[in-house]
Order: C-alpha cells, then sequence, then structure tokens
C-alpha cells in the first residue's frame, strides 16, 4: 500500500518538475531547510504540520484541516468514545485531546487513524460523515476509498490536482525573502547581501524595513551572467 509520505514525496518531485527549481532550493524556500528533499529518501515520516506547509508553498490545500474534520465528524456520526479511537487507531488513549491542542502526529498515524475510521465505520456511517463534512460547507474525503493516497485528501478539498504536465497553480511566490533569494541563486546570504551593498546585485525592493526580491528579476540578473563555453584551444 502507498503510504501517505510516499504520496507527498511523489507530489514534491512533481512539483520540482514543473517549477525547475532544485531540491535545495525547494526545501530552503519551503521549509528553510535545503536537506528537506534528500531526506524525504530516508523513510522518517513526517508530521502533519510539515507535509501542510510543505503542501501550501506548492499551492496545494492542507490535509491537516480535513484530517482533524474527520475525525470530529466520525466521533459525532457513529458516538464513539474519543479515548477509544485514540487507543485503538493511534495506540494513545489521548490523541484525540492531543489533537484539539494542536498537536501534529506524524503521517503513518494521520494513515493508521484513517484506515481504522474507514474500516470501522459502517456503509451508512461513512455517508453521514461525508454529509456532516458538506453541511459545513466542508467537503470531506470519501472514506470508502484508500485512506492511503494523499490525492484522497487533496481532491477532498480541491476538486483534484493540477495535470502533472501542466503548469503549477503556483509556481512560487511572487516575492522572496533574502534568504530564499539566496537560495533560489544558489549563494550564500552573506554573498547576497555583499552585493546589494555594493550595488551589483539584482534589484531588490524595501518594504519598510524587510528587503524582498522578485523571482522576475532574479531571473533577470542570472540570466546577465550566463556564459557559454570557453573556446577550445589546440
Amino acid at each position: 500500500m502507498t503510504t501517505l509520505d510516499a504520496s507527498l514525496r511523489d507530489v514534491v518531485l512533481s512539483y520540482l518538475k514543473r517549477s525547475g527549481l532544485s531540491g535545495l532550493q525547494f526545501g530552503e524556500l519551503a521549509l528553510g531547510n535545503p536537506d528537506f528533499v534528500l531526506g524525504l529518501d530516508k523513510g522518517r515520516s513526517l508530521t502533519l504540520d510539515t507535509a501542510d506547509r510543505v503542501l501550501r508553498f506548492m499551492g496545494e490545500p492542507p490535509i491537516g484541516p480535513i484530517f482533524r474534520r474527520e475525525v470530529e465528524a466520525f466521533l459525532k456520526v457513529t458516538g464513539t468514545k474519543q479515548a477509544c479511537l485514540g487507543r485503538k487507531a493511534a495506540g494513545d488513549a489521548a490523541f484525540v485531546d492531543k489533537l484539539r491542542l494542536g498537536s501534529s502526529p506524524r503521517l503513518s498515524t494521520v494513515q493508521r487513524v484513517r484506515a481504522w475510521i474507514r474500516e470501522t465505520a459502517s456503509e451508512a456511517e461513512r455517508a453521514s460523515i461525508v454529509r456532516t463534512l458538506a453541511a459545513g460547507g466542508e467537503t470531506g474525503a470519501d472514506l470508502a476509498r484508500d485512506p492511503a493516497k494523499l490525492r484522497v485528501l487533496v481532491e477532498a478539498e480541491s476538486g483534484s490536482l493540477p495535470d502533472e504536465s501542466g503548469p503549477s497553480r503556483r509556481e512560487a511566490p511572487a516575492f522572496l525573502t533574502a534568504r530564499q533569494a539566496a537560495a533560489f541563486l544558489s549563494l550564500s546570504r552573506r554573498t547576497l547581501d555583499r552585493y546589494r551593498y555594493s550595488g551589483s546585485g539584482p534589484a531588490f525592493h524595501r518594504f519598510g524595513g524587510r528587503i524582498a526580491y522578485a523571482r522576475a528579476d532574479l531571473e533577470e540578473w542570472a540570466a546577465q551572467r550566463r556564459r557559454g563555453r570557453p573556446p577550445k584551444t589546440d
């Protein structure tokens, strides 16, 4: 069965192909961690909050809010005690209490809980859960489908994922911080600062006390420094 972590990795890799960002640039821009993409292959499950930060960066709806609403809808429709859900689905009787207080379970735990909900609720209860979510103006994930696939969760709020061969709904932020701009150019923050002070760096904007760079200006500045291959010598 495909895991949520593996599915998120596939979404990230697809985004990299569409946006032209390197893995180092993506990690720095999305999380301030240039090693993030490299770490996706190490098998450690991401937390729900980290997954949502990555999804938001890519312009995708987060999965945390709909998961939390799904848990609450299940409890309401089935009458299951929250301690029972926590103990049987997550191995922690206080799981729901912690979730309500803002805890961020790992995606592996989210997957187990959703699978347990799907297996425990009857067909009528699953239909009622969907109606409960819809009554609040929310579109819930179809619990009859495989809860292990990230696409199910994303489709529940966005309708569908963009065509992987087409353009992203948001290629990148319009303005980048100095740190993000440095990562985009594969420079250190100190080097970019030095370029700005000397006037030889890319155009920048000052919003109050903040420095920001337009992506288009960074691309133009980089293009002006493109060098061809040196001529061959006999």
